[in-house]
């Protein structure tokens, strides 16, 4: 009999084995479908963001509210010819054009402030964005003593590559 109750142990042990690495193997691949899906959602989102950033830059916010204040303006002047119109109505539309139209100043104002900025990290040349800007420096001894050199890098997609503001490479699109 005890014999049999070895076998029956073992057998017993090797079955909750094999279950116990079944649960934790089903567990696991929940667990990796539910990463996944988390994953998808969160590529749905990204995607989304970038149609709406690529539909809100800033020329096309600038198109959107020059089209706005053009239709403010046509509607005024409908208002102005209507006799039923009432003057706190055209006020109204007025008021909203003057908004909108501080709107536009701004957006132009931002829009032209960026492309300032833009300025210092595109090609002189052709405008093509910076690709990279390094910074090394050099140790060099100069009257007995250590002094550092800072060199900086810089290459724009279209070929152009500076180092200390030297030209070493020429822009491609010349």
């Amino acid at each position: 009999m005890p014999t049999e109750l070895l076998f029956f142990g073992q057998i017993a042990s090797i079955v909750v084995f094999l279950g116990a690495l079944f649960g934790i193997y089903r567990s696991l691949a929940a667990q990796k479908d539910a990463t996944i899906q988390a994953l998808k959602e969160q590529i749905e989102l990204l995607k989304l963001q970038l149609v709406q950033a690529q539909s809100q830059t800033p020329d096309v916010a600038v198109e959107a509210l020059s089209r706005r204040v053009k239709l403010i303006i046509e509607e005024l002047s409908r208002l102005q010819q209507d006799a039923n119109a009432t003057a706190d109505t055209i006020v109204g539309k007025e008021r909203e054009l003057d908004c909108a139209k501080d709107e536009l100043s701004q957006l132009r104002e931002q829009v032209a402030r960026a492309e300032k900025l833009f300025d210092g990290f595109s090609c002189p040349t052709c405008k093509a964005p910076m690709e990279t800007r390094e910074y090394h420096y050099e140790s060099v001894e100069l009257n007995g003593r250590d002094v550092d050199i800072d060199h900086e890098f810089v290459t724009y997609e279209c070929g152009l590559a500076l180092s200390d503001g030297r030209e070493a490479r020429p822009c491609g699109s010349r």
